[in-house]
């Protein structure tokens, strides 16, 4: 049925979330350390960020991951989320959002980040996860 074939791709997609989540949660780890390393961590609102790295400035890093097939769906998924995170009322001191995912990066996609970081001052990046070593790339956007 569509029903059984739809929850089988929501699982799928699940583990591969949560595949990318735990290796970029040990990728981080080695980069800032355990103690300035959080996943799954609430926000205060009743949400939940993906992964959160707090900086020596008490400021944070909040990365959302998104598995949809082009970089600009996952951008558009993780926005609102990010909004929120940073700036809903009693939010954390955000530096900057990081949307993940597996796509490659297209210019246009670059130059629209571009463009809300120069036009709304929102620190928004992409960075890419590469499935192949499993691991995020070092390179924001």
């Amino acid at each position: 049925s569509a029903k059984s074939n739809y929850e089988k791709q929501s699982s799928d997609l699940d583990l591969v979330h949560n595949r990318m989540q735990t290796n970029i949660f040990k990728q981080l780890v080695k980069k800032h350390g355990k103690d300035y390393v959080g996943t799954e961590q609430e926000t205060g609102n009743g949400s939940q960020v993906d992964l959160v790295v707090r900086g020596s400035d008490e400021k944070f890093i909040f990365f959302e991951i998104k598995t949809s097939y082009s970089v600009r769906l996952c951008i558009r998924e993780a926005l609102g989320q990010l909004l929120e995170y940073a700036f809903f009322p009693k939010a954390a001191n955000a530096k900057k959002l990081i949307v993940v995912s597996p796509n490659h990066i297209t210019s246009d996609v670059k130059t629209y980040l571009e463009e809300i970081r120069e036009r709304f001052g929102l620190p928004l990046y992409y960075q890419r996860y590469n499935p192949e070593i499993e691991a995020l790339e070092e390179i924001e956007y």
